[in-house]
């Protein structure tokens, strides 16, 4: 069964390729990006040649803090994003739910992936609420990544970023908070996304045009950048009263919170070669492998 932590790793390499060859560094520059592991509760780090490092969220945000504070000796840049990944599921039948803009045309197939817009009872947010309330954020890139593959036997291929909308979360009429079931339709693979409960339009980029933002925000100044995503993380929180009481004492981001968006959030780190091996210095390392296998190691250790 293709679920969405299988399509996430499945082209996370590919797209870590696009951004790097979009930001065309240098012999002096090292690229590299941190996913959060709700298991070990810390931040992993992988760099070009997917070796791992482990960081606490504390020693991770106390970094990311000092940049922000000019406090930092290179030239560090960080830019979180969010890309939750969705089984898109391709449809003969028309229901209640199919927009009339798909009915008229007959699209058979047409595509649907579902939104999770349901509370759990140990959550105050839905995970699309707590997207959306992400999206309205200045600074934050929030997508939903749909994956036009539908066989299991094409995983074993290399990834095609062809085949992968980005939905806009942005674009979105509502965060949803009624606790029903949404969904986001496509009339073909390339189409624009439609919103659904009340059908609306949305947008969607390519990987390569995602590249290329992702691209242009790490050429802007690293204290900004780092300031923006303290902010991101920091204020972001699943519960209220968790965030009133983390934006006074100036926290990290909490646990439940990381781990509630594991899958979707990624950070990506370029500075100077000997300030990104210090930074690296003082986590324990593991030796190099297949992408792939250490991606499955982040989710299972």
């Amino acid at each position: 069964m293709i679920n969405e932590t299988v399509l996430e790793m499945h082209y996370h390499r590919e797209l870590m390729r696009e951004i790097r060859e979009q930001l065309q560094l240098g012999t002096d520059k090292r690229f590299n990006f941190y996913k959060y592991s709700p298991q070990l509760e810390k931040f992993v780090g992988f760099d070009q040649a997917y070796a791992k490092t482990e960081m606490t969220t504390e020693e991770f945000f106390e970094k990311v803090k000092s940049v922000a504070a000019g406090a930092a000796d290179f030239d560090d840049r960080f830019v979180g994003y969010f890309l939750q990944f969705k089984v898109v599921h391709p449809l003969t039948n028309m229901t209640a739910s199919t927009p009339d803009s798909i009915k008229t045309a007959q699209a058979r197939p047409h595509f649907r992936a579902n939104l999770y817009t349901k509370r759990l009872e140990d959550a105050p947010r839905s995970q699309h609420e707590t997207l959306f309330e992400l999206a309205q954020r200045s600074g934050a890139f929030v997508y939903y990544a749909c994956p036009m593959l539908f066989e299991r036997v094409n995983l074993y291929a290399d990834a095609d970023l062809n085949s992968l909308r980005l939905v806009d979360v942005k674009t979105c009429p509502s965060s949803y908070p009624d606790n029903e079931k949404h969904f986001i339709y496509f009339q073909t693979e390339q189409s624009e996304p439609i919103w659904k409960s009340n059908p609306v339009e949305g947008r969607a980029i390519s990987p390569k045009d995602f590249a290329e933002k992702i691209g242009a925000r790490l050429q802007q100044d690293g204290k900004e950048l780092a300031h923006s995503l303290v902010a991101i993380l920091a204020e972001a929180r699943a519960d209220p009263d968790e965030h009133k009481r983390a934006k006074e004492a100036d926290s990290a981001p909490s646990a439940a919170w990381l781990a509630s968006l594991a899958d979707a959030l990624t950070i990506v780190h370029v500075g100077e070669a000997s300030d990104i091996e210090d930074f690296d210095a003082r986590c324990e390392e593991c030796d190099p492998g297949p992408a792939r296998q250490l991606l499955v190691a982040l989710r299972d250790n």
